[in-house]
């Protein structure tokens, strides 16, 4: 009978012990996710966003010439996210939401509007 309920708990902490242990997993692996270099579709005819977050905290943003991949204007900066937000530091401050449509594919949402993002 005393094993029982030795087991019962037992069984019962480690289920929260894993528990706690995914939900922090998940938080951490979220923003490091982003480490790595994104890219856009062509963007309103012309463009191509190329976004690289540095694992040290920076990051390069590049807008390309969609035909010859050359570089239109690139923006250079900090950046940190949480679970759900990307706050990025440049000559100003913008925020973004951001979500995982699947391992290679990122959703940034700002006011305004959303783009797609894929892993390269």
């Amino acid at each position: 009978m005393i094993n029982k309920k030795i087991v019962a708990i037992i069984s019962i902490l480690f289920l929260i012990l894993l528990t706690i242990g995914c939900a922090e997993f998940q938080m951490q692996s979220n923003s490091n996710s982003l480490i790595g270099t994104w890219e856009s579709g062509i963007v309103d005819g012309a463009w191509i966003h190329h976004k690289t977050f540095y694992a040290d905290g920076t990051f390069n943003w590049q807008w390309l010439y969609h035909d010859t991949r050359t570089t239109y204007s690139t923006t250079t900066g900090t950046w940190s996210a949480d679970e759900t937000y990307l706050t990025v530091v440049s000559d100003h401050t913008d925020r973004y939401t951001y979500q995982f449509i699947d391992y290679d594919t990122l959703q940034l949402t700002w006011e305004g509007g959303s783009r797609t993002y894929y892993r390269q």
